[in-house]
């Protein structure tokens, strides 16, 4: 048996232990915050088109992209009871489909200003058009950040949960792109989502990142280019995704390798367009000075415009 002292002991030490847990829990869920108040601010800001035509949209569909709504006609999708179809897209090989789907009540809640309002859910599933059989990829609330969760079972930038949208099938059917979207219309994005863009196998599996800041597909969603962080570079003193914009980064989505990076020292990157030929990238570059430890950038300037061949 344990003496009284081996008990005090054991007891104490527990409640350090317990104590160290909350402290780190709570210091996580402010850098968490504060990264992600950016990342749904920049969310908000890719969603603010409006669409073309003059259509009455319901709740869901104003505040999604309108290119982002589209459906594929050519298959009848049939969504859970009581949900919402928001998009469907073909496979390169039609022989499978990836839907999401959200719960009807969203489209009621006109003023829907803070998260509670309506208990949504949201889905992302693919139909092999083949066997019938329908998977589940993704979904919320089950599919969260991570293990912070259980300490702090909601971590949000304004009350507005994030969700993953399906947004293309990568050239080979081997992967499905996914976007970071706000599906309600309460304001700020939430951290329930990790990435900006990220994919996943069709089959199933880990949701794996693509990038946090600018990106650009090309070749049939097959590779990417994106803005990445470099520790070649001053870290931006703000509340950003990663550490600064200081590298370019060529992306193969399928076998998920780098295809080429373009990184110079004390350098701010951004992206231009994609030349109509789509052989070229016109990108942009300006000095990040460092100065109290935090990168200093100029954005008041164009920027130097630079042209690279897409490998």
């Amino acid at each position: 048996m344990k003496s009284k002292n081996q008990k005090g002991f054991i007891h104490v030490f527990l409640l350090i232990l317990i104590l160290l847990i909350g402290f780190a829990g709570i210091g996580y869920y402010g850098l968490i915050n504060r990264r992600i108040t950016q990342f749904g601010d920049r969310i908000n800001q890719s969603q603010n088109e409006k669409p073309e035509n003059n259509e009455k949209q319901s709740n869901i569909f104003t505040v999604i992209p309108y290119e982002l709504q589209i459906k594929e006609n050519s298959v009848q999708v049939i969504v859970s009871d009581g949900f919402t179809l928001i998009n469907s897209i073909l496979s390169n090989k039609k022989d499978r489909i990836v839907y999401s789907e959200i719960s009807s009540c969203i489209e009621s809640e006109q003023n829907y200003a803070s998260y509670g309002q309506c208990n949504w859910k949201y889905g992302i599933y693919v139909i092999d058009l083949l066997t019938k059989t329908t998977k589940k990829l993704y979904g919320y609330p089950e599919d969260k950040l991570s293990w912070i969760d259980i300490l702090i079972p909601k971590i949000r930038a304004g009350g507005c949960p994030l969700v993953y949208l399906p947004i293309g099938w990568s050239k080979n059917d081997k992967k499905i792109i996914l976007q970071s979207v706000n599906p309600t219309t309460c304001g700020s994005g939430g951290g329930t989502t990790k990435f900006l863009y990220a994919s996943v196998n069709p089959n199933g599996g880990l949701i794996e990142g693509i990038s946090n800041g600018q990106t650009k597909f090309y070749d049939y969603y097959y590779k990417a280019i994106f803005v990445g962080e470099s520790d070649k570079s001053p870290r931006i003193c703000a509340p950003v995704n990663q550490r600064n914009n200081s590298k370019l980064v060529f992306f193969n989505i399928e076998s998920r390798e780098n295809i080429k990076i373009i990184e110079q020292k004390n350098t701010d990157y951004s992206l231009g367009e994609i030349l109509s030929d789509g052989t070229s990238l016109e990108y942009f570059t300006r000095i990040a000075i460092e100065n109290s430890e935090c990168a200093k950038v100029d954005y008041s300037l164009p920027g130097i415009s630079n042209f690279v061949t897409l490998p």
